[in-house]
């Protein structure tokens, strides 16, 4: 059954749709072990769509009492960003300097090779945005860690083109 399908049905069939999306977000985040296959959608960011559609669905005087748009907002922040180990946020790090290598054409080493010359070592400076990352109250705080992180590789990119640039005069 599709998104579009359920809400083609009657307001009953859609209360009973979103409460039972509610309980899936509810087992995602406790006994479910963040396993995803336990959602009705089968992944975080289609369960929260489909639970804001069906929630809008319903005219202002019978949206459910029982959730509203800001608890399917939580729901979407604990369930994609919140408890990220330290061990997912080195990964979306690296990600992030793996990105930047490609776009500006850089051989594999060339973090290592540009280190001491960096006023701001990407990996040194986002300690700190780690930390921001890990602790992050809203998905707006973490993609802004996450943004910073990107920017301060992007200069440490620039510089290593610069310096390989001024070796080769």
């Amino acid at each position: 059954m599709t998104i579009d399908e359920i809400l083609e049905h009657d307001e009953r069939f859609r209360y009973m749709m979103l409460d039972r999306m509610r309980l899936d977000c509810e087992y995602f985040l406790g006994n479910g072990d963040r396993y995803s296959k336990c959602l009705w959608t089968g992944n975080v960011t289609e369960q929260i769509e489909a639970m804001k559609a069906i929630y809008e669905s319903f005219p202002d005087d019978k949206k459910p009492e029982w959730i509203s748009l800001e608890e399917i907002e939580r729901y979407a922040y604990k369930m994609a960003y919140q408890r990220r180990t330290s061990y997912e946020v080195e990964y979306e790090i690296d990600q992030i300097e793996e990105e930047v290598r490609r776009e500006y054409g850089l051989p594999d080493n060339w973090y290592g090779d540009c280190y001491g010359s960096l006023l701001e070592d990407p990996y040194y400076y986002g300690t700190n945005l780690r930390i921001a990352m890990e602790m992050a109250k809203s998905v707006e705080e973490y993609e802004e860690a996450l943004q910073l992180i990107r920017r301060n590789f992007e200069v440490a990119a620039a510089s290593y083109q610069e310096e390989e640039e001024e070796d080769e005069i």
